[in-house]
């Protein structure tokens, strides 16, 4: 009987131990939960505050998607507007080239002008020089002939 009190003895020395050691187990655990709840808390906490920052760089993707569509809205139409534009300075740049040929041409054609109406003074300058000659010579003869004519109404 000594014996199995003995037995006995170790065996609830064993089981004390045991149950020691499941205390210090549960213990360990339940340090373990509580650091594993922060923890998961603490995570909680990050995935909030990233489905946040999701939200809110969803929100700046979605108004800097809607200033591109208005920025490439307003960039054809401002190329839409440059090739009207060019169109019409191609046509100024043709009318311009036109006005300058035209302009050659009218000096070219004044120039002419110019000449003959040189030409035509100088030709009017002869010929009154040489009306001047006649008409001199008319005046002297004119007044050689009156002369001759006295003379001769004298002498007669």
């Amino acid at each position: 009987m000594e014996n199995k009190i003995s037995d006995l003895e170790d065996c609830i020395a064993e089981m004390q131990i045991k149950w020691e050691n499941l205390k210090n187990e549960f213990m360990t655990a339940k340090c373990e939960v509580s650091i594993l709840e922060k923890q998961l808390g603490k995570e909680r906490e990050k995935l909030l505050k990233l489905r946040e920052d999701k939200e809110y760089l969803l929100r700046k993707v979605q108004t800097n998607e809607e200033v591109l569509k208005s920025k490439n809205q307003t960039i054809e139409r401002l190329q839409i507007k440059c090739k009207d534009l060019e169109a019409e300075l191609s046509s100024e740049i043709k009318q311009h080239k036109k006005a300058e040929n035209d302009n050659r041409e009218s000096k070219k054609a004044l120039k002419n002008l110019e000449m003959k109406h040189k030409k035509v003074e100088d030709d009017l300058r002869l010929e009154n020089e040489q009306l001047t000659k006649k008409i001199e010579t008319m005046q002297f003869l004119l007044e050689k002939n009156e002369q001759q004519n006295i003379t001769l109404q004298d002498q007669q």
